[in-house]
C-alpha cells in the first residue's frame, strides 16, 4: 500500500508538471504583425509555444528567441531580394501564416478618416528590448541655484609658531689667533642677540684659517655664544658633538664652516665662529656668518 501510494503521488506530478508544456504546445499560433528591422524579424502575436520554428519563403530561420508568454518572437533575417515573402510559425502540429513585404518602402498614400476612438483594451505583456537608439543632441546647461546659508564658524586654532624673531650677521678679519688652553676662543667678529627663556638661536658661519708652523695639528672648531654682560665661558652650541678638523702646515688659508642651533635661556648672547687646542692660526683671512633668534 504504501509503494502503491508512493507511485501514484510520483505520477501526479509528473502529470502537473508536463500539463502546462503540452498546453503551450498545443495551441494554434496567431502572428498579428512581423517586422523587419535591419538583421533582426520581430513577429508580435499568441499562442507562439516555448519552441516555435520561424520559415520565412520557405527557409527556416535561426536565432529564434521567444518571450515567457509565447506571444513575441525575435529571429535572425538573412539578406533577401526585395518582395513579398510568406512567414510561417509552426508551435507542433499547428502553424499560422502570415505575408511580409521585405525590400525598399512605397511612398507614402494619402492619409484616411479619423476613425472612432476604440474601448481601451488590456494592458499587453512587456516586449522584447529593441536595439538602442543614438543619443541625442546634449541639453543647454540649467541655471546656477541659489546659494546656501553661510555655515557657523570653525573654533580657533593654536597659535603657530612666530618664526624669525631677529636676525643679526658679522663678518670681518680673523687676526692671529694663539689658542693654549682647553677653553674656545671667537675666530673674529661676533654678533650681538638677546632671547627669552623658550627662544632658539640658529646660525652658520664660515672663515679661511691657515697656519705656518709644520706639521698637521687637530683642533676643534664650531659655533659658539657668551654671555655679553658676564662675559662668562665660551660654549659651543652643540657641547660635546663638537667637529674635530686638522690644519695643515705650513699651508696657505683654507675655508672651515660650521653651523647650529641652540636654546641659551633668557639672556644677552656674543656669537661667532670659535676654536679651541694649542696652536697658532697667523695665516688667515675673513670670517663671514649669521645668527637669528625664533620661537
Amino acid at each position: 500500500m504504501r509503494q502503491l501510494s508512493r507511485s501514484l503521488l510520483a505520477f501526479t506530478l509528473v502529470v502537473c508538471f508536463v500539463s502546462p508544456l503540452a498546453a503551450q504546445k498545443n495551441q494554434t499560433p496567431v502572428i498579428a504583425s512581423a517586422v523587419a528591422d535591419g538583421a533582426t524579424l520581430f513577429i508580435q502575436g499568441s499562442g507562439f509555444g516555448t519552441s516555435p520554428s520561424v520559415s520565412l519563403g520557405g527557409f527556416f530561420l535561426g536565432g529564434v528567441i521567444v518571450n515567457s508568454l509565447g506571444t513575441q518572437i525575435q529571429a535572425g533575417l538573412p539578406a533577401m531580394e526585395p518582395g513579398a515573402y510568406a512567414l510561417v510559425v509552426t508551435n507542433g502540429n499547428n502553424k499560422a501564416t502570415f505575408e511580409i513585404t521585405i525590400g525598399a518602402q512605397g511612398p507614402e498614400g494619402p492619409a484616411g478618416a479619423t476613425g472612432a476612438t476604440g474601448p481601451q483594451g488590456l494592458p499587453g505583456a512587456d516586449g522584447l528590448p529593441g536595439p538602442a537608439g543614438p543619443t541625442g543632441p546634449q541639453g543647454v546647461m540649467g541655471i546656477n541655484g541659489a546659494n546656501g546659508a553661510t555655515g557657523p564658524t570653525g573654533p580657533v586654532g593654536p597659535q603657530g609658531s612666530s618664526g624669525i624673531l631677529a636676525l643679526q650677521a658679522f663678518s670681518g678679519p680673523v687676526s692671529t689667533e694663539v689658542l693654549t688652553s682647553a677653553d674656545y676662543s671667537f675666530l673674529g667678529p661676533t654678533a650681538t642677540v638677546t632671547t627669552t627663556g623658550s627662544q632658539r638661536l640658529t646660525g652658520a658661519a664660515t672663515a679661511a684659517l691657515g697656519k705656518s708652523a709644520a706639521g698637521n695639528i687637530t683642533t676643534a672648531i664650531g659655533l659658539c655664544y657668551q654671555n655679553s654682560v658676564t662675559l662668562g665661558t665660551i660654549i659651543n652650541f652643540v657641547g660635546g658633538n663638537y667637529v674635530q678638523v686638522s690644519f695643515p702646515g705650513p699651508s696657505v688659508n683654507q675655508p672651515y664652516s660650521a653651523t647650529a642651533s641652540v636654546i641659551p635661556g633668557a639672556g644677552t648672547y656674543l656669537v661667532g665662529l670659535c676654536a679651541r687646542g694649542t696652536l697658532t692660526l697667523d695665516s688667515n683671512d675673513y670670517v663671514n656668518g649669521y645668527v637669528f633668534v625664533s620661537q
